[in-house]
């Protein structure tokens, strides 16, 4: 188990994993507190669990359009970004 407070997100993992439309942009993301807890002995059995309390993300409109073509391969398992934390998040 373990708690942290105080998080920054990161921002452009953040648009691709919430796929904002190409005009808006993720300005700032915070968490105020996660808290998880991952059953070591029964990974396969137990699921792992998050909470996340205060989550605050603040969006701006986008001057120029940002690149379409970075946010079709987000997803793609070829591309090397789909992973563990994709799966838990599916």
């Amino acid at each position: 188990e373990g708690e942290l407070s105080s998080i920054n997100l990161d921002e452009k993992a953040l648009e691709d994993v919430i796929e904002l439309p190409i005009w808006l942009k993720i300005k700032k993301a915070t968490c105020g507190r996660v808290f998880i807890k991952i059953p070591w002995t029964s990974l396969k059995t137990l699921p792992i669990q998050i909470q996340l309390d205060d989550v605050t993300i603040e969006i701006e409109t986008c001057e120029q359009l940002r690149d379409i073509h970075n946010l079709s391969n987000a997803n793609d398992p070829s591309m090397g970004k789909y992973g563990f934390t994709n799966r838990v998040i599916d």
